[in-house]
């Protein structure tokens, strides 16, 4: 009896696994087109003609100022990220050490 509820629920899993691989591009690619609408129609992002980069399934892309705007943040965002690992790893050290 317990086996059978076990193979039900695994099946449940299986099942849910498989509408999420479904319908989570269909979701997404609809996110994605109303996302670039209003990215394009508050200026985040330039027509595809005037792009130097043009995202990937989009009539639009990244002008040479936007596209160092989005750079400068990925840097600042990495030097953020490993300057917060060398505190965390900091601190794991002196939780470490025996404290006498």
């Amino acid at each position: 009896m317990n086996q059978d509820k076990s193979d039900t629920e695994i099946f449940v899993y299986m099942g849910l696994i498989l509408l999420a691989f479904v319908a989570l591009p269909v979701l997404l690619a609809r996110s994605w087109q109303r996302a670039t609408g209003w990215l394009l129609a508050h200026h985040a992002l330039v027509p595809a003609a005037d792009a130097l980069v043009t995202l990937p399934g989009t009539s639009a892309g990244l002008d040479l100022r936007r596209l160092l705007v989005v750079l400068v943040a990925v840097v600042f965002l990495a030097l953020v990220v490993r300057a917060f690992g060398k505190h965390v790893r900091a601190v794991a050290a002196s939780l470490t050490k025996p404290q006498w």
